[in-house]
C-alpha cells in the first residue's frame, strides 16, 4: 500500500530532521488503524515500520476523509 510507505518515509524524515512530535493524517483507515495498533498490521506495514514511531516522543495517526485530504492527493499525483 502506497500510503503505508509514505507514512514510513515521513516518519524517517521527521526523525532525520530531529522532530520529536508529529501528527500523520491519512485517508486510508486500514493503514491509520494499523499504525495506531487498533488492528493487525497490513502486509505493507512491517514491524520495522511500526518501531520507527518509538524514536518519537509524540506520534499520532489520524484518519481524515478523502474529500478533506485534497492537498495530499494533489501532491501525490
Amino acid at each position: 500500500m502506497g500510503e503505508a510507505l509514505a507514512i514510513r518515509l515521513a516518519l524517517e524524515l521527521a526523525i532525520s530532521k530531529g522532530w520529536a512530535k508529529i501528527i500523520c493524517e491519512g485517508d486510508c483507515l486500514l493503514v491509520i488503524n494499523a499504525f495506531n495498533g487498533s488492528s493487525a498490521p497490513v502486509s505493507s506495514i512491517d514491524e520495522d515500520s511500526l518501531s520507527v514511531t518509538n524514536s518519537l516522543s509524540v506520534c499520532e495517526f489520524s484518519w481524515v476523509p478523502g474529500e478533506l485530504n485534497g492537498f495530499a492527493h494533489n501532491v501525490a499525483k
